[in-house]
C-alpha cells in the first residue's frame, strides 16, 4: 500500500536530461586558454567535492561536458551541464542549469579556478 503512494510522487518529479538542459539559455560563459579536457577534467574534480551532487563527464562535440546531478526520488537527474569546447588554442565554457540550486553556481570559484 505505501507503494501507491509513491506513485504520484514519481510521476511529478522533475527530471532532466543533459541534452534538454543544453537546449536552454546560458546562465553563464566563459574562456580559458587551456585546453578542454584540462579545463573539464578540473572542473569535475572540483564539483566532486560535494557529497550531494555527483558529477559525470562525457563526450560532447568538439569538447567535453561536466554534468552535476541531483537526487531525485529513487535515481538521480541532471541539474548543471558545463560544456567545454574547443575554440581556437583554448575553450568556451558555456553553464546552463535548472532549479534554484543549479542557477546559483554561474562561474563558482570550482569553476573559475580552473580557466
Amino acid at each position: 500500500m505505501r507503494w501507491l503512494a509513491l506513485i504520484p510522487l514519481l510521476l511529478t518529479a522533475s527530471c532532466h536530461t543533459s541534452a534538454g538542459i543544453r537546449s536552454m539559455q546560458p546562465i553563464a560563459e566563459a574562456v580559458s586558454a587551456k585546453a578542454p579536457d584540462v579545463v573539464a577534467g578540473c572542473i569535475a574534480l572540483n564539483l566532486g567535492k560535494y557529497r550531494d551532487t555527483p558529477v559525470r563527464t562525457e563526450a560532447i562535440p568538439n569538447g567535453m561536458s561536466v554534468i552535476q546531478s541531483v537526487p531525485v526520488s529513487a535515481f538521480r537527474s541532471p541539474m548543471t551541464t558545463i560544456d567545454v569546447v574547443g575554440a581556437g588554442s583554448g575553450s568556451t565554457v558555456t553553464v546552463r542549469a535548472v532549479g534554484a540550486r543549479g542557477r546559483r553556481m554561474p562561474l563558482s570559484s570550482d569553476i573559475t579556478a580552473c580557466l
